[in-house]
């Protein structure tokens, strides 16, 4: 008679204490462990593409450039201002008769009026006014200047309304002559850069921006 082969039977996984796994388990189990591994996986290349990236540069605030400036503080008028020492130039100076800088605090003139004018007179000689903006600040700037021994002197009135009053900036400065520095290293060069980019409005408005009444 012809032997027939036994039937498959359902195949069983050990455990190694002679019981079985079904098969749908092992399966759960497999794909568990497939999904841990490729989750790691992913962490794992994710935390190294972190590391690798390029820190951003910090952004720093920017610093206080009247936080060293001195303070001249007016106890009678109850009010204060900075301003800076000195320059830190080496052809513009402050001049040694208009400087620390003065204010004067009145009421508001609603009749004050700034033209633009080439010459007009004042107490001290003729002068040049003209209506500037600075950082949305309207001021009114009446400059003097005159010549002598290599140098050239400016004195400034900067008028501006600011809580509720009217306030007066008034300074001086000096200025090297650099024509007079021809062929002498390159100096001339250097005091016409230096002049040409240093602007008297900016340094007014900082001065101004730090005016405030005390108590």
């Amino acid at each position: 008679m012809p032997k027939f082969l036994n039937p498959i039977r359902k195949s069983k996984i050990s455990n190694g204490a002679g019981k079985g796994i079904s098969t749908p388990l092992a399966i759960t189990i497999i794909i568990v462990l497939a999904v841990v591994l490729f989750g790691g996986a992913l962490a794992y290349q994710y935390l190294v593409q972190l590391k690798e990236q390029p820190s951003l540069p910090e952004i720093k605030a920017p610093e206080d450039e009247t936080a060293n400036w001195e303070t001249y503080r007016d106890e009678e008028n109850k009010f204060e201002f900075k301003y800076p020492k000195e320059l830190e130039k080496n052809y513009i100076n402050t001049h040694p008769h208009e400087w620390p800088p003065k204010v004067t605090v009145r009421s508001i003139d609603p009749n004050f009026v700034c033209e633009d004018l080439e010459s007009v007179k004042t107490p001290l000689g003729y002068g040049k006014q003209k209506k500037v903006t600075v950082n949305n600040t309207e001021y009114c700037v009446l400059t003097m200047g005159e010549g002598a021994m290599g140098m050239t002197y400016s004195s400034y009135i900067y008028t501006t309304n600011k809580d509720n009053k009217q306030l007066a900036l008034e300074f001086g400065l000096s200025f090297v002559s650099c024509g007079a520095l021809s062929g002498i290293n390159n100096k001339m060069e250097e005091c016409n850069k230096e002049q040409k980019s240093f602007d008297p409005n900016i340094l007014a408005d900082k001065i101004i921006s730090t005016f405030r009444f005390i108590d």
